[in-house]
């Protein structure tokens, strides 16, 4: 018999909030504990309890995201933790397969995560999707592209928002796994000491912003955004504008950023992260959602998902959708377990390389016409939760 209790009275949250207070070690002031309380108002929290006291929980924190230009729901597993006298006894397990049940009956078909191992949530289906870049530029390496037509503004914060809600909707269009941000969401992401800088074409479109802050002569550029190149180099040109008032900046950037290649010196320093997790939660609503016009030839695979047996089917993608086979499974069907099958449609990683890693199987010929028919866009996810 299931022990996971949703957590939703007021005595629970105090509960869930002294919980997270001592795992992730950030004390709140009683007013920020009642503006924590109001965000968890949002969320879907389980727990589970032994004596009527809570011993571990997790947040399921509903989203939006953006997949092949489509929207899909997403489910965003958060705030996981159990006191440590608690710890090792399968209470995280429980709550994790039972998130799976409450986010496929939410519709929320896949589901994303910031992991503290990623080996520990690869046990359960979820895969290492998201990457960051990092790079580290010296003040020296500080050398101004070629002039843009455009202009630069430093905004206020409301403002700055506004401008940049519009580029980055726009932008987040041309990968998989941006969160759709609201009003809300964007004002609690830009800080009271960061900046925002928005770049504007000679016609005055906004195509280009930067989210940063300036500590200890350091540039922190959190967010660096643009829909062209032009907008890339103002954005740059701005940065290195601050050579008298720094010694470096330190700007995040999706993965396959280029901003090396451009400037006077690609000899800087640049970091590789993994970021975040993904996982498919119900293959089928998942793939009833998937574009699948490029599909020529029907693809057969055989799912295994020992979390979640719903997933734990023989599949038939083809370009009018997809079904669920009760046959014997063709011979050029392919087999993976669940988190390959999340990275290959996520875009994290080709059919050709699960298979040389054997986390695909099936005929050769048959990889390669899944490379060629479905290409997904890069992953990106630029924010924490």
């Amino acid at each position: 018999m299931s022990r996971v209790v949703k957590l939703e009275t007021d005595d629970d949250l105090d509960e869930v909030l002294r919980m997270s207070e001592y795992a992730f070690h950030y004390p709140l002031s009683d007013e920020e504990r009642k503006k924590k309380k109001k965000i968890l108002d949002q969320h879907h929290i389980i727990g589970v309890k032994e004596q009527g006291k809570l011993a571990a929980k997790l947040h399921i924190i509903p989203f939006t995201v953006m997949l092949e230009q489509r929207e899909l729901k997403m489910g965003g597993i958060a705030g996981v933790a159990a006191w440590p006298e608690k710890r090792r006894k399968g209470a995280v397990k429980e709550l994790i397969i039972e998130s799976l049940s409450i986010m496929k009956e939410q519709k929320q078909t896949i589901s994303f995560l910031h992991p503290f191992l990623i080996s520990f949530y690869r046990k359960f289906g979820w895969e290492l999707s998201f990457y960051q870049k990092v790079f580290t530029i010296k003040k020296e390496h500080f050398h101004q592209l070629e002039e843009t037509p455009g202009t630069i503004q430093r905004l206020d914060r409301e403002n700055g928002a506004l401008r940049a809600e519009g580029i980055y909707s726009e932008y987040r269009k041309r990968y998989n796994g941006l969160l759709k941000r609201s009003r809300e969401h964007w004002l609690t992401k830009i800080s009271k000491n960061q900046f925002i800088a928005v770049y504007h074409s000679a016609d005055e479109v906004p195509c280009g912003y930067l989210v940063y802050r300036m500590e200890k002569r350091i540039m922190h550029v959190e967010e660096m955004i643009f829909l062209n190149q032009e907008a890339q180099k103002g954005l740059w040109n701005f940065i290195c504008q601050h050579d008298s008032m720094l010694d470096e900046a330190v700007i995040t950037a999706e993965p396959h950023s280029e901003l090396d290649f451009l400037i006077a010196e690609p000899r800087i320093k640049q970091e590789l992260y993994p970021y975040s997790m993904a996982r498919i939660v119900d293959v089928e609503g998942f793939l009833q959602q998937y574009p699948k016009q490029a599909i020529k030839e029907p693809f057969f695979f055989q799912v295994k998902d020992p979390w979640a047996d719903w997933n734990e089917r023989l599949f038939c993608l083809n370009s009018q959708g997809v079904s669920i086979v009760e046959e014997k499974a063709p011979e050029n069907t392919l087999y993976c377990g669940i988190s390959a099958f999340s990275a290959f449609f996520l875009g994290a990683r080709s059919a050709q390389f699960l298979y040389e890693t054997g986390q695909l199987s099936g005929p050769l010929s048959e990889i390669e016409k899944l490379d060629a028919a479905i290409r997904p866009r890069s992953p990106l996810l630029m924010d924490f939760f």
